[in-house]
């Protein structure tokens, strides 16, 4: 079988058995806004006791994915929106199949877990949290929970958590701009820049008495000072200064390796500075002695196309459908041919309207394009042209008759690629997104499931509905695969392109060992591993040095710290010592040989796709305007 050519964000299902292998499905995340405007708070605080307080908090310290998504700093918020709520003995609480929305922690009375089949995996009666994934994403419940006896939970709404955690993140980013505007080096750029360097700042704690910085040595760092004071002390004056929240000592070290002209030491109880060292600024921003000409906006280039599409023309009835390629419960897509000039062909998209409104896709739709329909790169499938009637939206694309990567990888060869041929894929991607984040676009779905192989075996990223045009800007819209998600993704907080720089990391691990670093038989089990890090995860024997390497140096925890993200982008990865030797400019010229190329008899031939059976349900019509732009 062959791939979903529609956004994976749509959980879609397929009816060929493809042996031991499945396809990966992604989620999507409702946040409660997208970044763009301010949030209404809905956020209503309940008062409880001490006695709850500890209690509530024991529960979540014992549990070891939930203790990573609700921090130290944010649990007094959090603690004063979950509420109380009576059980009665029998009352159903969790019902499995139902996308949940609430996590729960027992306070009084005795539960059992069970499943479809009746049969009980758990009962318990302490203070314990179940129902956690619900917090974060938009997920099916995997079983049931109902109360044997009376009892009483506390409740934490998702809708609620994630309001706090992105106004707290939000507001937290708005300080550190507010204290780097108070920098005379760096309070003449624009304020998208310094969010952008807010985000390379590091929090450290110094202890009494410690010296931050000392005179005569060399400066290497910038300081901002968060809480609590320093003293500054010369040699030969003493003290001559006492700086405290909200100042900074160190500016000059950004601009030149400047001597320290005195010691900054720690007062009591110790002082949280934010600290810049130069060695990362110059990699985000370059070597440059006038920080006043550095603008984060500039990098951007602009995604609109002179008017060059073709077939603007066609009409949806000169189209007659071949076959279907692929499917899901959106809607299906089909192998097209123009009825006059056979030689055209295209792979015709179409989302069932009703879905769509039902499962709130307005935004990943018309996301998906705006994005695709503008871009004209070689290594991303061409969007040509979209229709809509009352029941269906239509996406007229290229065809590429290849298959997917997934299916060549677990269908067909059901091996790893070798190290070789693997640069190959990867140096698609690379180029695929270098053109996109220069645009000012993330991807977020990055799988070789959403690789197609074009017919002269280059692949080629498809499916967009996850893709988004953010700028210098960053996104509280949470989405992707479980098995490739960052973890900022995974604890809810704003992204940018660096989730993409991650992706790649993960996409490679796979390529060459045939399986995803953080996999496991569930979702909460694969987060929990996330959050942990790759350093604890092994890689198989066969994996080269330099390919560890490249993926540890793509995953790191940070996003900041990641290849890729600094200011030459995903352009960096080319320079990496894994590709030595590798000819960028062929490959970008077509010019390179793939390691697969599809024999093809024509046109229509799809012997690279599974078969699908037919569509027979009735589809509803749909009278809206929020389609009006397709």
């Amino acid at each position: 079988m062959l791939k979903r050519l529609f956004s994976t964000s749509h959980s879609h299902s397929f009816s060929e058995d493809e042996g031991v292998y499945r396809r990966k499905s992604a989620i999507q995340i409702l946040a409660p806004n997208d970044g763009d405007k301010e949030f209404k708070s809905s956020v209503r605080k309940v008062s409880k006791s001490l006695e709850d307080e500890k209690k509530i908090r024991a529960a979540i310290e014992n549990n070891e994915f939930i203790r990573h998504v609700i921090s130290e700093k944010r649990f007094e918020a959090i603690f004063r929106t979950i509420f109380s709520q009576e059980v009665k003995k029998g009352e159903q609480i969790i019902r499995e199949g139902e996308i949940g929305s609430e996590l729960y922690i027992s306070a009084s009375g005795k539960f059992e877990i069970y499943n479809r089949g009746g049969g009980t995996l758990l009962t318990f009666d302490d203070t314990r949290v179940f129902g956690e994934l619900a917090l974060l994403y938009n997920e099916k419940r995997k079983a049931s929970v109902r109360a044997l006896t009376k009892g009483r939970l506390w409740v934490l709404q998702n809708k609620t958590f994630k309001e706090i955690v992105h106004r707290s993140e939000e507001e937290e980013r708005k300080e550190l701009v507010f204290f780097l505007g108070k920098v005379p080096t760096l309070n003449t750029v624009p304020s998208d820049t310094l969010g952008f360097v807010a985000g390379l700042l590091i929090p450290k704690f110094f202890e009494s008495g410690v010296d931050i910085v000392q005179e005569g040595e060399k400066g290497h760092s910038f300081f901002i000072i968060r809480a609590g004071s320093v003293k500054v002390k010369t040699k030969g004056d003493g003290t001559v200064a006492t700086l405290s929240t909200g100042q900074y000592f160190g500016e000059m070290a950004l601009i030149n390796e400047d001597v320290r002209k005195a010691t900054v030491q720690a007062e009591p109880p110790g002082c949280e500075c934010l600290v810049l060292s130069r060695k990362h600024f110059i990699k985000h921003f370059g070597d440059v002695k006038d920080f006043r000409r550095i603008s984060a906006t500039n990098r951007i280039k602009n995604l609109s196309l002179k008017e060059d599409h073709k077939y603007q023309d066609l009409d949806l009835r000169e189209l007659k459908r071949v076959r279907t390629i692929g499917a899901g419960g959106f809607g299906r897509v089909d192998l097209v041919q123009h009825r006059k000039d056979v030689d055209l062909v295209f792979a015709l998209k179409y989302l069932k309207k009703y879905k769509c409104m039902l499962q709130e896709q307005r935004e990943h739709v018309l996301n998906e394009k705006n994005v695709q329909m503008n871009c004209s790169c070689p290594f991303i499938i061409r969007m040509f042209k979209t229709f809509r009637d009352s029941r269906y939206l239509y996406f007229l694309m290229e065809a590429q008759l290849g298959g997917d990567l997934w299916r060549l990888m677990y269908y067909t060869r059901r091996k790893p690629f070798d190290e070789q041929d693997a640069r190959f894929y990867v140096g698609c991607v690379i180029e695929a997104f270098l053109y996109l984040h220069e645009r000012g676009i993330i991807y977020r779905d990055l799988k070789p499931e959403n690789l197609l192989i074009a017919n002269d075996g280059y692949v080629k990223l498809t499916d967009f509905g996850f893709a988004k045009i953010i700028g210098t800007n960053r996104t509280h819209s949470m989405v992707g695969t479980p098995d490739y998600m960052p973890p900022e993704i995974v604890l809810n907080e704003s992204h940018d392109r660096a989730v993409d720089c991650w992706t790649l990391g993960i996409f490679i691990y796979e390529l060459i060992t045939l399986k995803t670093p953080f996999k496991t038989c569930c979702d909460r089990d694969t987060y929990k591993l996330i959050l942990k890090g790759l350093e604890h995860c092994r890689f198989p024997s066969h994996v080269s040095v330099k390919a560890k390497n490249l993926i540890s140096k793509l995953c790191q925890y940070r996003p900041t710290d990641r290849l890729g993200y600094s200011k030459n982008g995903v352009g960096d990865v080319k320079k990496h010592h894994w590709f030595a030797h590798f000819d960028w400019s062929d490959l970008k010229r077509l010019k390179m040989k793939a390691p697969h190329v599809p024999k093809l008899i024509g046109n229509l031939d799809l012997s690279y796709f599974g078969s699908y059976k037919d569509d027979d349900a009735e589809v509803p019509e749909v009278i809206t305007n929020w389609d009006d732009e397709f």
